[in-house]
């Protein structure tokens, strides 16, 4: 991330997955869901039917509580599998960060963070805005990535164990 050190961390959100990194990682990373599970996200186009990469191009259309529409192009430009991502706006000096870690027990938590660059345009109130819709959609994700989750682990119940393990590790 060293040429988005200096970005300011404008709102922090984590919840916790019942599942490993990898498995999060996979589906918090398509774009195609975001109009599911955020509240100020309408439309996604670009890179929507895999978990996106490095370099890869979102378009995301949306609209703020007050009525303020975005239209965003995010680029990812970092990126560690099952482990963190960002994707940066940089005409409007926006940053999302993601961030998993995984404990013991094969429990993740994710952590969403939004990043300003310094020269920022954006003023109190709109970071005010994004910080209360940040807070709503991780919520929403972990609702709607938990639901997936469930639904994948629940579908392998009739499954041989080593059938049903092999597709939650990662793959090397």
């Amino acid at each position: 991330m060293s040429d988005y050190d200096t970005w300011i961390v404008g709102d922090s959100n984590a919840v916790t997955f019942d599942a490993p990194a990898h498995a999060v990682f996979d589906l918090v990373t398509q774009a195609r869901f975001w109009p599911e599970w955020h509240v100020s996200s309408h439309g996604i186009a670009g890179v929507t039917q895999r978990p996106y990469r490095v370099d890869d191009i979102v378009y995301e259309f949306g609209q703020l509580d007050d009525g303020t529409e975005h239209h965003l192009v995010w680029r990812c430009v970092a990126q560690e599998y099952g482990r963190d991502s960002l994707l940066v706006e940089e005409t409007l000096g926006v940053g999302l960060r993601y961030r998993l870690v995984e404990d013991d027990a094969g429990h993740t938590t994710f952590t969403r963070d939004t990043l300003y660059h310094p020269g920022s345009a954006h003023d109190a109130h709109a970071r005010a805005l994004i910080a209360e819709a940040s807070a709503a959609s991780v919520l929403g994700i972990h609702r709607h990535v938990g639901r997936l989750l469930a639904r994948e682990r629940d579908s392998l119940r009739s499954a041989p164990t080593a059938a049903a393990a092999a597709l939650y590790r990662p793959v090397v």
